[in-house]
C-alpha cells in the first residue's frame, strides 16, 4: 500500500464581491470527482489525503447571488513525498572496557663515535754525515 499523503488546497479570494458560493471539484487519479460546496469567503480546502504519486485535478467555480456560475479555474498536480523523517533519536556513547598498552622500550643511545686517531709524527731526517 502506497504512503498516503496529506496536503491543503491554498484558494484565491473570490472573483467579485457578490460571489456567495464556490463550487471545489478535486479527482484524484482514477477516481469519481468529489464536488464540495464551500462559503463564498473560503481561501482554504483542509484535510485532504491521498496516495503519494497520484496525479490530482483540481477546480474552482465563484457562484454570485444571481446563480451565475465562474469559468473554471484548474489545476494539476502530483502528489510527491517531500517530507524528510524525523531525527533520529540522541545518540549515546557507551563505555565497554580498557586495555593497557604495552609501554613501548626505550631506545638505546647512539654509540658514541670513536676519535679520530693522532697523526703520527713524521720522522725527523737523518742528519747528513760530516765529511
Amino acid at each position: 500500500m502506497a504512503d498516503q499523503i496529506q496536503f491543503q488546497v491554498n484558494l484565491p479570494a473570490k472573483s467579485a464581491p457578490d460571489v456567495v458560493s464556490r463550487e471545489f471539484t478535486i479527482v484524484m487519479g482514477e477516481g469519481e470527482p468529489d464536488v464540495r460546496t464551500l462559503n463564498g469567503e473560503a481561501l482554504i480546502v483542509e484535510g485532504l489525503e491521498g496516495d503519494q504519486d497520484t496525479t490530482v485535478e483540481l477546480s474552482l467555480v465563484d457562484i454570485d447571488d444571481g446563480g451565475n456560475r465562474s469559468e473554471a479555474s484548474t489545476a494539476t498536480g502530483v502528489l510527491t513525498d517531500t517530507v524528510a523523517p524525523p531525527t533520529p533519536g540522541t545518540l549515546a556513547i557507551q563505555i565497554i572496557g580498557e586495555t593497557h598498552p604495552e609501554p613501548e622500550p626505550e631506545p638505546e643511545p647512539d654509540p658514541e663515535p670513536e676519535p679520530d686517531p693522532e697523526p703520527e709524527p713524521e720522522p725527523e731526517p737523518e742528519p747528513d754525515p760530516e765529511p
